[in-house]
């Protein structure tokens, strides 16, 4: 009986390295995701302010054109 304690101890010990490992594993992917993901929100805003200079100026280009005819 107490071999068996000890073999049901050592499987318990044995599943919650592996299940810490697999957190752990499971953080430095989700860390990485994050990462990437702020980096594609600042492209994203990085292109939007372009969007809107490029309008701003196709505005300004517009009016002054229909100013000069």
């Amino acid at each position: 009986m107490k071999q068996l304690l000890m073999q049901l101890r050592k499987i318990i010990f044995c599943r919650q390295r592996k299940g810490m490992q697999e957190n752990e594993q499971l953080l430095s992917e989700n860390q990485q995701l994050l990462a990437e993901n702020d980096q594609l929100l600042s492209d994203v805003t990085e292109a939007k302010k372009k969007i809107i200079r490029l309008q701003l100026v196709e505005e300004n280009t517009q009016k002054e054109c229909g100013k000069k005819s």
